[in-house]
């Protein structure tokens, strides 16, 4: 029988900077902590966090979850009720659209 350890991917320190301590903003680009290790060479592939795995045997929660999600901000939304004054829909800046804001 062969097992695979994943917890030791999550305490890697070829992928994490400081492995073993709490902090949220290493998965932040924009924090000083995520520039520090990036700029030491550390950063986090695919296979790094595996919290719901990957592949044909990835954890089925996964896309219940993400449909979850979906529906929630479906409701939310659906029940949102936005007002914009007159004064701006006339600014040319503000434009409303469906499509993508790729070329």
């Amino acid at each position: 029988m062969a097992k695979i350890d994943l917890m030791t991917s999550h305490f890697n320190e070829a992928h994490w900077m400081e492995p073993l301590s709490f902090k949220p903003e290493r998965h932040d680009p924009e924090s000083d902590f995520y520039k520090v290790a990036k700029s030491k060479g550390i950063t986090s592939d695919t296979y790094s966090r595996r919290t719901f795995s990957h592949g044909l045997r990835s954890c089925p929660g996964m896309s219940f979850a993400t449909l979850e999600m979906k529906v929630i901000v479906a409701y939310f939304v659906s029940f949102y009720d936005i007002k914009f004054s007159e004064e701006d829909l006339q600014n040319d800046g503000i434009g409303f659209g469906f499509g993508s804001h790729f070329e």
